[in-house]
This record gives C-alpha cells, sequence and structure tokens, in this order.
C-alpha cells in the first residue's frame, strides 16, 4: 500500500500562528501558490481531502480531484480555535507537542481525533 499525506497550502491563520481547525478558511495567494507546485508531483493515486475550503482548494490546485470527507478535517480546537500559539497556556502547548492528554474546552480530545482519522 502507498499513502500519501500533503498538508495543505498556506491560509491567514496559519501565517499568524493561530490554532486552525475547523474555522473554514480559504487559502492565501502564498498558499495557492504553494497549492499549484505539487501538480506533477504527486502520483495518481485516489485522493481523499478534509472537506475544508483550504484542503479541497490544495488538491484541485494540485491538478487532484479529491473525495471530501469530514473525518480527515483537523482537530477541533473548541474554544481554542484562532488563538494565538505564542499565547496559549503553556499545558495546551505541552499537551500538543507531545500529541497526547490533549482536549481543549468546549473542542475535541486528541484521543477521539485520532480515532476519527
Amino acid at each position: 500500500m502507498e499513502l500519501w499525506l500533503v498538508r495543505h497550502g498556506e491560509t491567514l491563520w496559519n501565517r499568524e500562528g493561530r490554532l486552525l481547525g475547523w474555522t473554514d478558511l480559504p487559502l492565501t495567494p502564498l498558499g495557492k501558490a504553494q497549492a499549484r507546485a505539487l501538480k506533477g508531483n504527486l502520483p495518481p493515486l485516489p485522493t481523499y481531502s478534509s472537506d475544508l475550503k483550504r484542503a479541497l482548494q490544495t488538491a484541485l490546485l494540485a491538478g487532484l480531484q479529491p473525495v471530501p470527507t469530514q473525518a480527515l478535517r483537523e482537530i477541533h480546537f473548541g474554544v481554542l480555535e484562532g488563538a494565538l500559539w505564542e499565547e496559549l497556556e503553556p499545558q495546551y502547548k505541552e499537551a500538543l507537542l507531545r500529541f497526547q492528554g490533549f482536549h481543549p474546552p468546549g473542542g475535541e480530545a486528541l484521543e477521539a481525533f485520532q480515532e476519527r482519522v
């Protein structure tokens, strides 16, 4: 089995260092250029994508025909959605960096995210 994982191009919140989970932001001009740069560099495999704009735009600009699915969305950050990384409380940063024990208020527990994906 061959599996390729491709992250979406840049969004405004990525550039600003904000947590971006389920907020449906489009790509910036740089993000669109990043996606177009993928064209012709990926093998002709079935393509699945998050159903959010940034992921679908990336796949389409890369010349792919994605099957969108909510199951591939990033983690839901709840009340932390849009928070600046540099201003996060240390316990949230640590849990995210270790990829364990993270459960933001009103958001998705890391274990639930892992099960979904």
